[in-house]
């Protein structure tokens, strides 16, 4: 599956979908605003697939964790 401009394998997309749900979306970029409103209704990894930017960024893999963004709790998680 290619997201944001780097393949990303479909099992861990779909580990990210199970985890984050529709969370992993960015609703706040541009592509998300020029969507219609059947568009956005559509299943996330189908939008995934069809607007690759749509997927929040970063995406981090650390062991079997999954973490979404890069906040304090993300850091802090990853720091210890």
């Amino acid at each position: 599956v290619e997201v944001a401009g780097a393949t990303l394998p479909e099992d861990i997309l779909d580990h990210a979908l199970a985890s984050f749900g529709d969370k992993i979306l960015n609703t706040r970029s541009t592509t998300w605003r020029a969507l219609d409103a059947a568009e956005r209704a559509k299943d996330p990894k189908a939008l995934l697939v069809a607007h690759p930017k749509l997927m929040k960024r970063p995406l981090i893999q650390s062991g079997d964790a999954f973490y979404l963004g890069w906040d304090k709790t993300v850091q802090d998680a990853l720091a210890g």
